[in-house]
């Protein structure tokens, strides 16, 4: 193990320890955690190929309504968090891919990856009976604000146009072609097969910033293809890492898009990983939702990878093992 690889694997465990509890080293570069109350809540770590990786299971949903909901709600959870469904088995779990940079303070961006899971399971898992959902809120530790300034996070003061300057560099410094317009905000360019495709930028003081790419745009969708859409997407984000895959509804119709969301201080490293995640997700989802918005091609989809909902859910399909490959 090299002296650079021993150091992360020191300052992921030391990480875990402060954030979680029973930490188990499985194996070379993987870690298990619990959290939530009583810990019951497994999150495994894995340092692989210069992404730090945290993953943990969440129930499958029971209605095609909320299926869509899944994919509706990703643009809520925290840092680069998303809901993927595993491909060779179709259980739902919530991952988020880091990129490990060496211009980055690993420890803290550790930190914030790993609190930035377990809000999202707070955020996923819906309020019950029990209480459980405020007791998982009670276990997640207060980010430590005042030390943005001294490890690099992004300046909760800066306003917007000191946030887009400071990305506008590192997409420079990163080889990305920067364009701006009076008027309209800025975006880069993104390079595919058929020319180029644009990457919206936005700046939210105190959040971070986000780079998106829209993917289909349909006035309408029919549940069949909802779901299709659905299944797709969330099956997608399992392939792509850092970008994460949504839709959004509005008075032009459903939107499919993939996102990244930047919450420290933007890198050429950094933006570089995230334009390139966009470019991955693009070429992987365009065409293919692009025909989702049929429902006899939707419905094809549905009974090639089957339902995915729990026992109970409307489901008339009968469920077909994921093809690999």
């Amino acid at each position: 193990m090299s002296k650079h690889s021993a150091t992360l694997e020191k300052e992921i465990t030391d990480a875990l320890w402060t954030l979680g509890r029973e930490v188990e080293s499985s194996s070379k570069g993987q870690w298990r955690c619990h959290v939530g109350e009583n810990g019951k809540a497994p999150v495994d770590v894995r340092l692989d190929d210069e992404w730090l990786t945290c993953q943990f299971p969440v129930a499958s949903p029971s209605t095609e309504d909320e299926l869509w909901r899944t994919v509706e709600r990703s643009k809520s959870l925290d840092g680069a968090c998303k809901v993927i469904v595993e491909p060779h088995d179709s259980t739902f779990h919530i991952r988020q891919d880091i990129p490990v940079t060496e211009d980055a303070d690993f420890s803290r961006v550790c930190r914030r990856a790993l609190e930035a899971v377990i809000s999202a399971r707070r955020r996923y898992v819906k309020p019950n009976g029990d209480g459980e959902a405020a007791r998982q809120a009670e276990s997640v530790p207060a980010d430590d604000s005042d030390n943005d300034s001294k490890t690099g996070g992004t300046d909760p003061s800066a306003d917007a146009s000191t946030l887009i300057a400071a990305l506008k560099d590192a997409c420079v410094e990163a080889g990305w072609l920067w364009s701006e317009r009076e008027g309209s905000r800025p975006f880069v360019d993104l390079d595919i097969p058929e020319g180029s495709r644009r990457v919206d930028v936005d700046a939210i003081p105190g959040r971070g910033c986000r780079l998106s790419v829209s993917l289909a745009r349909h006035k309408s969708l029919p549940g069949t293809c909802r779901s299709a859409v659905a299944v797709f997407l969330l099956t997608a984000n399992a392939f792509v890492r850092f970008a994460r895959a949504g839709v959004e509804e509005g008075e032009k119709g459903v939107e499919a898009f993939y996102e990244v969301w930047i919450d420290e201080r933007p890198t050429a490293a950094v933006v570089g990983h995230a334009l390139a995640s966009l470019s991955v997700g693009y070429r992987l989802c365009e065409k293919e939702l692009q025909v989702l918005g049929n429902e006899t091609v939707a419905r094809t989809l549905l009974e090639a990878r089957g339902s995915f909902l729990k026992p109970g859910g409307r489901s008339p399909r009968k469920k077909v093992p994921a093809r690999q490959g």
